[in-house]
């Protein structure tokens, strides 16, 4: 078993239990995506959490086969969705078959979590390289999973709200895109923050997150009509932690 799916096991059962809110009906707001993705951490193991992310990787794979798909960033309408989580174990799955690597950035200027995640504490990151104080060579670190590298957040603040900050994120972006296999950005939730919405144009694709029981088809249809309203290419979206009610052996039968 991979350390990246211990790790964010051990994420998971760390994270206090909060309740969940009545929601309206399940909907995937008429986007590419309708079936649910990940099932509930606290009720399957570890390898059947897995076997979701690969069938996430393949559903990117294949409509990277059909469009020039590469960068992709995954964001929340509310926070606490569980975008980092998903982020990580769609990367490290795309990493097992990766030849150039991929890349994760942390966007998510509320809570950037993925350096703890992957045991990294990285001086420079996102931050430093848009103020040209540093080198991607220098932010961009390789983890502990082969073929898995991170550009943290960084300590300096990046504005996108400023026109030149988002030439530069964009021609960066670009530029990684040459580089790696894939590169997925964390872009945290909506609600936290404008980034994601400043730099929703500027990558191939948006994946949105929605916690299920939690997050309302309103809040959903809200976020989506946002995305495409900054000119997003909404991919799909993802129901994240969904309740088994059926013991997993049988529901494989059904």
């Amino acid at each position: 078993m991979s350390k990246i799916y211990k790790a964010l096991a051990r994420a998971e059962a760390e994270r206090e239990a909060k309740p969940l809110e009545p929601t309206g009906r399940r909907t995937s707001g008429g986007i590419l995506v309708p079936e649910p993705i990940l099932a509930e951490e606290r009720h399957v193991d570890v390898p059947e959490r897995r076997e979701e992310y690969e069938k996430l990787k393949v559903m990117l794979t294949l409509e990277a086969a059909r469009s020039e798909l590469k960068s992709v960033m995954l964001v929340s309408a509310l926070a606490r969705e569980g975008v980092s989580t998903v982020t990580l174990g769609l990367a490290s799955a795309l990493a097992d078959v990766s030849r150039q690597g991929v890349l994760v950035v942390d966007l998510n200027a509320a809570h950037p979590v993925l350096a703890d995640r992957l045991d990294l504490d990285p001086e420079l990151g996102l931050g430093e390289l848009l103020a040209k104080d540093a080198t991607r060579a220098d932010a961009v670190v390789e983890s502990p999973i082969p073929r898995l590298f991170l550009l943290g957040r960084g300590h300096a603040k990046a504005d996108l709200s400023q026109p030149t900050s988002l030439a530069l994120f964009e021609e960066l972006v670009r530029t990684l895109r040459a580089d790696f296999d894939h590169v997925l950005i964390d872009g945290g939730a909506l609600s936290d923050s404008s980034d994601s919405l400043l730099v929703a144009s500027k990558v191939d694709g948006i994946i949105l997150v929605v916690q299920a029981e939690r997050t309302g088809s309103d809040a959903v249809r809200e976020a989506s009509n946002q995305l495409r309203l900054a000119g997003a290419n909404l991919l799909g979206v993802v129901l994240n932690r969904r309740r088994e009610y059926l013991p997993a052996f049988l529901a494989r039968k059904l």
